[in-house]
């Protein structure tokens, strides 16, 4: 299951979203901006950030089966090395 933290009004939150469903790929959403959840999903994105030692400046970012792939564009580039539209297969 991909994990996606992502922004309300983020083009590329949007587009990753909108390729796991055309892939068919389940996943789960948390806004940090949500005006209830925000402040939860944030500090869920900061613990993960730091327990795997890593920094982003943008969103989305995005999780597969807890391996980190990044944001978009890496999505992208890892769809397409993965699924059975690429090399390999989920």
């Amino acid at each position: 299951m991909m994990i996606i933290f992502g922004k309300e009004m983020c083009e590329f939150c949007d587009k990753a979203k909108e390729i796991c469903r055309q892939y068919e790929i389940e996943f789960k959403y948390y806004s940090v901006d949500d005006r209830f959840d925000g402040i939860n999903n944030m500090s869920k994105l900061k613990d993960k950030l730091i327990k795997e030692n890593r920094m982003v400046k943008t969103v989305p970012v995005i999780w597969h089966h807890n391996k980190f792939i990044g944001g978009y564009n890496e999505l992208m580039s890892y769809i397409e090395n993965t699924s059975e539209y690429g090399q390999g297969g989920f």
